[in-house]
């Protein structure tokens, strides 16, 4: 792509690149170079963004509606930033889910992976999320595409650009703790920070990345939906157990709640444990369904450092029975 042809580019060019060969794309022209095909950047690659980690994602039949947690997020306006931190099984993206559902503005959503640690891809990713809402020119994603423009000095005011254009919408980036990398946090910051007030930027995760949430509490730009927050009722629960039994027993629903505490997960497995005939008393941890849950969405996916840790430190030198 000639640099400075094209609208995202904050920049005009210093050198005048070699003679080529032009064509108009809508608003934009691309260029062919000696060898060069237009489509090929960096060699024979281009950055993908699997269509899996793109759009709403898919939640329960019967989930129970809580229009008390989603009045704080309706209300979320003027480039305040919402942030869904818990851990798992907490109902994080049910949460937003149902927000989407109730709210009248667009959701663009993506779900962050490792990838996304390269913040080039982190911002075709959020891009790409906004495309296919049909907010943003197509020339954006050719020009993130590009090589040699730096996260910080052209991608992100490129994509601050195309957000000033396409009015009120709400970017959701799911299992947003799974960025690590220092160079992706400061371009995801540095997009927060420049993103117009009509839009609403919302982290769900395990835990947020370091993002000057402080400071944003101070200024009263910040909405914070916690374990607390997230937590299931008495009554909560209780519809949610008879979602999934299709009826329920008062002595059942004490114990549920006793031994879950409002872990939507828990409940939702005890559900399912009492509807295929296990006694209310074994559904704890040695159960084999919250078992499985435990392993495949906390201890699989710690480091071996931290598993160590935890098994060597799980084994007693004394023990009282009383």
């Amino acid at each position: 792509t000639e640099r400075g042809t094209s609208p995202w580019c904050p920049h005009p060019p210093t050198t005048r690149p070699p003679p080529s060969i032009s064509r108009p794309v809508g608003t934009f022209t691309f260029v062919q170079v000696a060898a060069y095909h237009s489509l090929v950047v960096a060699g024979d690659w281009q950055p993908h963004i699997p269509a899996a980690t793109i759009g709403r994602p898919r939640i329960a039949d019967g989930v129970v509606h809580r229009p008390g947690l989603l009045q704080p997020m309706l209300a979320a306006r003027a480039g305040e930033l919402v942030v869904i931190a818990a851990p798992t099984g907490y109902g994080k993206t049910t949460t937003a889910a149902l927000w989407d559902d109730a709210d009248e503005r667009p959701f663009a959503w993506m779900r962050v992976d490792h990838l996304d640690d390269d913040p080039v891809h982190l911002l075709l990713h959020i891009a790409t999320a906004l495309d296919g809402l049909g907010a943003v020119d197509r020339g954006l994603l050719g020009y993130l595409r590009g090589p040699g423009r730096g996260p910080l000095t052209h991608l992100v005011p490129a994509v601050v650009q195309a957000l000033e254009a396409c009015g009120p919408v709400v970017i959701v980036l799911d299992e947003v703790h799974e960025l690590c990398a220092p160079e992706a946090i400061d371009t995801l910051r540095a997009l927060i920070d420049a993103a117009p007030a009509s839009t609403t930027v919302t982290l769900i995760g395990r835990r947020p990345p370091s993002l000057d949430l402080a400071r944003r509490r101070l200024q009263d730009r910040l909405v914070e939906i916690g374990t607390d927050e997230l937590r299931l009722s008495d009554a909560e629960a209780a519809a949610a157990l008879s979602a999934v039994r299709g009826s329920r027993d008062d002595g059942t629903v004490s114990t549920v709640l006793g031994i879950c505490e409002g872990w939507a997960a828990g409940v939702i497995l005890a559900g399912m444990a009492r509807r295929d005939g296990a006694a209310v008393e074994a559904v704890t941890g040695q159960h084999d369904s919250v078992a499985d849950y435990l392993v495949e969405e906390v201890l699989d996916r710690l480091d071996d450092d931290t598993v160590t840790f935890l098994v060597e430190s799980s084994v007693l030198d004394r023990f009282n029975a009383e």
